[in-house]
């Protein structure tokens, strides 16, 4: 059995360790920090010699994107996606999220297609039907600050498009496959962020309307 002296003797060490420990991670986070910049700087370095056009490579995101890389895919998001806004990013495609957020969807429509064949594709989540459909999916700027769900478009094609929604961690569908300028056209019209338009606490018309 273990005696009280052994114990304080135990504690007493392992006080000790636990303070040579903190001392080195102080030397550990500097070299961290060291490493880091190192690797920042590199990255804009080999910035320069990237196509500045293509698509994916502005699109890539992993959570490690900055310095030069970042600004010259925010730069381009301005000046080639005007009805869209870049919104954090998927996980699991390792691709930027790409939100809705003009009123116009003749505009929005103009936008997505530039860049739809470069969106990559992922499996639905919607937990409401058995068969998974391989979608590119898009997000939504909306009205009702998320109260509701959190919108957003599923494309297939130009075809086939539709508006799921997240709500309590479950996604259903809002309004079932059709065309893709019937869907931008409720989704612009109904659901997309508009200052002009008062603050509706008690609209959830779309939620779980599958007409």
């Amino acid at each position: 059995m273990i005696t009280q002296e052994e114990i304080i003797s135990e504690i007493d060490n392992l006080k000790n360790v636990r303070k040579i420990l903190f001392s080195d991670k102080e030397k550990i986070d500097k070299k961290l920090t060291t490493n880091y910049n190192k690797i920042s700087k590199l990255e804009d370095e080999l910035t320069k010699y990237q196509d500045k056009t293509d698509i994916s490579w502005l699109l890539f995101e992993d959570g490690s994107v900055r310095g030069e890389r970042y600004k010259i895919r925010e730069e381009w998001a301005r000046e080639n996606l005007p009805a869209l806004y870049l919104c954090g990013y998927f996980p699991s495609i390792q691709q930027s999220s790409l939100q809705i957020k003009s009123l116009d969807y003749k505009e929005v429509k103009k936008d997505i297609l530039k860049v739809l064949p470069y969106i990559k594709i992922s499996e639905s989540d919607n937990q409401d039907e058995k068969e998974k459909y391989l979608v590119k999916r898009f997000d939504i700027r909306d009205q009702n600050h998320s109260q509701y769900g959190i919108y957003h478009l599923q494309i297939i094609d130009e075809t086939k498009a539709r508006l799921v929604v997240t709500k309590y961690g479950r996604t259903s569908i809002a309004k079932s496959w059709d065309t893709l300028d019937k869907i931008l056209k409720i989704i612009c019209e109904t659901i997309v962020y508009n200052e002009k338009k008062e603050f509706d606490d008690d609209d959830d018309s779309f939620f779980n309307d599958n007409d």
